[in-house]
């Protein structure tokens, strides 16, 4: 597992640090939604969905990468 200490790390946050990367999350994802919103303009979907695409897209490529774009190890 290339991502465990990640994992690890995100699930022993508690109290103040959980907040903190929950917020950072939220803000990351509206942020992602509205700059989406003000690049398309009239044709986007609104900033809500826009960083609901954008977040589901990052997490597409991200278990793609880990699925199927991994080197090769002999």
């Amino acid at each position: 597992m290339s991502n465990w200490p990640l994992l690890q790390f995100a699930q022993d946050l508690e109290g103040f640090d959980l907040v903190a990367l929950l917020l950072g999350a939220v803000i990351v994802f509206f942020s992602a939604g509205f700059a989406i919103d003000y690049i398309v303009g009239r044709h986007g979907m609104g900033p809500y969905w826009s960083g609901f695409y954008a977040m589901l897209g990052a997490y597409a490529g991200l278990c793609a990468r880990d699925w199927w774009l991994r080197p090769y190890v002999a």
